[in-house]
């Protein structure tokens, strides 16, 4: 099965003006929660940008620290 997904994963690179179930970034995250990884849970942080106007707004200050 994880052989399958990553053959079929794809970057997308346009999205819709749909909105996200909350119910379904729940499941995400708690299925995220469950995955094992090489540091402790204290230490992994997620970032839910539910808006374009947020994605961008990260975006500018990303670069800002980049300058």
């Amino acid at each position: 099965q994880l052989q399958n997904l990553l053959q079929r994963r794809r970057s997308i690179r346009e999205f819709k003006e749909v909105p996200v179930d909350a119910a379904l970034i729940r499941k995400i995250l708690e299925t995220a929660s469950t995955a094992p990884m090489g540091l402790p849970p204290s230490d992994v942080n997620v970032l839910i940008l539910d808006t374009r106007h947020k994605v961008r707004e990260f975006f500018r200050d990303f670069c800002n620290i980049w300058e």
